[in-house]
């Protein structure tokens, strides 16, 4: 089952989506994605002791309003080896412009050599990647002619 209904015109298979804030809890941008064609999806994974009420880690939501404020759409989204082809085949599509990761070290060994051998994927196919917004190269205001 996938979910279309986060980002326009984008089906996100509902094993990758967390508990997204409600707006009244100081994420509204995420529930107002944009008309935009361009995706940059901040990657998480499950588990561990630093994440807030809704399974997220710290700056995960910001990282995404931040990616919206830019005029791209982002949401937070989780990886995990079981889910691995699902979530290659998300971010490797033609709207996804890249990806901010924020796994940091909880994921086990197996699934961090499978996420590693995919951001080696994503960068040969020049997607931006990077531990925040700024460092993956997500510009300060989106337009149309980014490559």
């Amino acid at each position: 089952m996938s979910r279309s209904d986060i980002i326009p015109g984008t089906e996100i298979p509902e094993s990758l989506i967390g508990t997204l804030y409600p707006k009244d809890e100081g994420a509204p941008k995420l529930m107002s994605q944009i008309k935009q064609e361009a995706i940059i999806f901040v990657i998480e994974a499950r588990g561990g002791d630093d994440k807030d009420k809704f399974g997220h880690v710290a700056g995960a939501i910001d990282d995404a309003n931040a990616i919206i404020e830019a005029q791209m759409n982002s949401v937070p989204i989780f990886y995990s080896w079981p889910t691995h082809d699902a979530f290659k085949a998300l971010v490797m599509g033609p709207k996804v412009k890249g990806i901010v990761l924020k796994t940091g070290k909880v994921l086990p060994e197996f699934s961090q050599t499978k996420l590693d051998g995919l951001v080696a994927e994503l960068k040969a196919a020049g997607k931006l990647i990077g531990a925040t917004p700024k460092e993956a190269g997500v510009p300060e205001r989106y337009n149309t002619v980014m490559a």
